[in-house]
């Protein structure tokens, strides 16, 4: 059952609503009564009940005890209470209403590897890496993996080829202290951007290389990337595409990087979830921190907590995609290349004349 809590919001108190809400959103089992409800969001039980009954809740009446508040279900017909001897003409029994909703346990974050994007230092890994580490009531390490700043290396599938074997090495080390340290040998990996590309070739590359969920962020990953067989391999438990609508690099990542596509705009074929952030550009997942951090209390931190992957708003199907003609990318590697070694030599042609002049 899909609730729309916009709609909800018109019908019922704003702060009911978003508790409401917040219930929904975190991973197990829902149990509630209208009072306590009502107490926290500071309204009326009659609302509060009118909103529960409305939900996709199982409504429990149980009766307990007035004065020593032991149930009374499965009794049967009594006139005083079983465990304190209290007659129920002089004190009938309580009547407690609560709304439940079993569902799977949340699931347990093992550790987290971040993986930046090419032309930065990642700094947004840190401000995620602290955020991650006071998200959960348990220890959660981040490994966050640096590769350094890239530019023209990625024209280059020998250069491509280097970087991934780096990942690959650095995460079967990781792996291996995780492991001995107790945390599991399999990580939740979350990248951006550059970062999506290496992940997804290492796995594909290495079949020993087995990761847990995975969150794509600004993904320069081919939309016809084989994630259905990596998955169905067990390499990796889910993935999760998060695609900005106004992303201005991801569109051009076929014409300059080799094998790379427009995953984040086009999303990915099932079973990989792809939700799009309305308005972002390439890199406004990180900046500023409170969009940050409502962002992966909304989005990435539920897709990693629950057990089965739950519904997210803003879903969408992959859509249809076929990569340029490889003469045109080619082309366009090599002409921008060019030019990029011409201004270059131009550069320092201009400076070494200078120094000529400068002393001779």
């Amino acid at each position: 059952m899909t609730v729309h809590w916009q709609e909800l919001a018109q019908q019922f108190p704003l702060a009911l609503v978003e508790r409401v809400k917040e219930l929904f959103d975190r991973p197990g089992s829902i149990t509630i009564t209208p009072e306590d409800l009502a107490a926290a969001a500071k309204t009326s039980v009659v609302d509060v009940t009118r909103l529960l009954d409305g939900l996709p809740l199982e409504r429990l009446v149980h009766k307990r005890c007035s004065r020593c508040h032991e149930s009374l279900d499965g009794i049967g017909e009594r006139d005083t209470c079983p465990h304190c001897g209290t007659s129920f003409d002089d004190d009938p029994p309580e009547t407690i209403v609560r709304y439940e909703w079993h569902r799977p346990p949340p699931r347990d974050v093992p550790w987290v590897l971040v993986l930046h994007g090419m032309n930065t230092k990642g700094t947004w890994q840190e401000e995620l890496s602290w955020l991650i580490s006071r998200s959960y009531r348990h220890m959660v390490p981040v490994a966050i993996y640096k590769y350094g700043e890239i530019r023209q290396g990625v024209f280059f599938r020998w250069r491509q080829r280097q970087l991934r074997d780096k990942v690959i090495a650095k995460i079967k080390v990781l792996c291996g202290q995780s492991d001995d340290a107790g945390y599991g040998p399999r990580p939740d990996v979350i990248a951006h951007s550059f970062g999506t590309w290496l992940i997804a070739h290492a796995l594909q590359h290495d079949k020993d290389v087995r990761i847990g969920r995975l969150i794509l962020l600004g993904s320069v990953v081919r939309p016809d990337f084989d994630w259905q067989s990596l998955i169905g391999a067990g390499q990796v438990e889910a993935v999760l595409n998060h695609g900005a609508t106004r992303d201005e690099w991801v569109p051009l990542a076929q014409w300059f990087i080799p094998d790379a596509g427009a995953g984040g705009i086009h999303g990915f074929p099932s079973p990989v979830t792809n939700i799009a952030a309305q308005g972002f550009r390439h890199s406004d997942y990180f900046a500023p921190e409170d969009r940050m951090r409502s962002i992966f209390r909304s989005v990435w931190s539920k897709f990693l907590s629950w057990e089965s992957v739950p519904a997210i708003d803003s879903e969408f199907a992959a859509t249809a995609w076929k990569p340029k003609p490889a003469i045109m990318r080619f082309a366009t590697r090599l002409f921008v290349m060019t030019l990029f070694w011409a201004i270059v030599l131009a550069i320092g042609t201009v400076f070494a004349a200078g120094i000529y002049e400068l002393f001779f």
